[in-house]
């Protein structure tokens, strides 16, 4: 029990495979894996598989772009792990309103948003993937 919920197994609500905790989760868990190769898909980028997420913030900070692209790079990674949680906690708690369907939906449009709340004073906004942010 932690924070005060009580779960009746620890067990990854996902894959049932292995232990949760934040690695197996985000990164290790096999519908983790396949939501990291779509969102590679739709960014065209060679995002390799990380086991722990040191690996993956030292992957990100060492990829060589401009510090504009390395934002919206970091959108899209925040926008993926909050939508991972999301699809976790609507397994957990038996939340049929998110289900896997979504989750790359959910990644597209929250990082869509959040761009756009983060340059909304600026007319348009070509991000690196090739898609108008504003």
């Amino acid at each position: 029990m932690e924070r005060n919920i009580a779960l009746d197994d620890e067990s990854c609500c996902l894959c049932g495979a292995s232990l949760e905790d934040m690695h197996h989760l985000f990164l290790q868990c096999n519908s983790s894996q396949l939501i990291w190769a779509k969102v590679a898909q739709w960014v065209n980028l060679n995002i390799p598989v990380w086991s722990l997420m040191d690996s993956m913030w030292a992957w990100i900070d060492g990829v060589p772009i401009q510090d504009n692209k390395r934002l919206i790079m970091m959108v899209i990674v925040y926008s993926t792990l909050w939508s991972i949680w999301r699809l976790r906690n609507s397994y957990t708690f038996r939340d049929q309103k998110f289900r896997k369907c979504h989750v790359m939906d959910n990644i597209v449009v929250n990082g869509f948003n959040w761009l756009f709340a983060r340059f909304k004073k600026k007319k348009h906004v070509t991000g690196r993937f090739g898609y108008n942010l504003l």
